[in-house]
């Protein structure tokens, strides 16, 4: 009797680097099923259909309709024991946080030529976490900048600044929410200012869209 296989849910969008997901996942033992999304549309309605649970969930970030964020998400409600790797282009600091407080188990760089797609594969299966060198670089400065700069700005928002972001997401008013919040007018506005340079946003839609795609509120 040959061994059960196990189904592999890939979102990405590129045949190309689809076909280089399905050849790493064809190395390893037991084989698996392969199982492509394009879009995290189509993602989506996979993870939500009553069939067969992935026990493996891989994310590009850059999807074309929405964040790898949703996608994340959605896998640890609809397959929670899934574990969910990144592999994705986009580099930054706030991507490799975001997914990893979305619930990713891993975030692999796809022009990471150290760590291999099937060796990245095979430690995410067995509860480790991996991630791309430059990755981990970037996420420990971070780390040390933070813990060795009294001034310097906590990474993500802080608990007033999400209140703030809640009401107005909420359809307060900014003198609506300074008097729900107890603070004034003026307050508000230096939340405001905080909220558009840590979200690299400019307008209040889009720091509340950005705050929602990593979670925040």
């Amino acid at each position: 009797m040959p061994p059960p296989t196990r189904l592999a849910l890939v979102v990405e969008d590129t045949a190309e680097f689809q076909n280089l997901v399905r050849e790493a996942l064809n190395t390893l033992d037991p084989p698996w099923r392969f199982q492509g999304a394009r879009t995290g549309g189509e993602a989506l309605a996979l993870l939500e259909e009553r069939g067969e649970r992935p026990q493996l969930v891989l994310v590009d970030m850059g999807l074309p309709d929405m964040s790898g964020l949703q996608v994340i998400r959605a896998a640890r409600r609809h397959a929670p024991r899934a574990p969910v790797l990144v592999i994705s282009v986009l580099s930054s600091s706030d991507n490799v946080l975001a997914a990893i407080r979305a619930g990713a188990r891993g975030y692999v760089h796809k022009g990471d030529s150290a760590l291999s797609l099937s060796q990245a594969i095979e430690r995410v299966l067995a509860g480790e976490h991996p991630i791309s060198a430059s990755l981990a670089h970037t996420l420990f400065n971070l780390v040390r900048t933070d813990e060795n700069d009294p001034d310097a700005e906590p990474i993500g928002l802080s608990p007033r600044e999400v209140q703030l972001l809640r009401l107005l997401s909420q359809g307060y008013t900014g003198e609506e929410a300074a008097k729900q919040m107890g603070i004034g007018v003026t307050t508000v506005y230096t939340f405001s200012r905080r909220i558009y340079q840590k979200l690299q946003v400019n307008s209040k839609v889009k720091a509340i869209v950005a705050a929602r795609e990593r979670g925040w509120i």
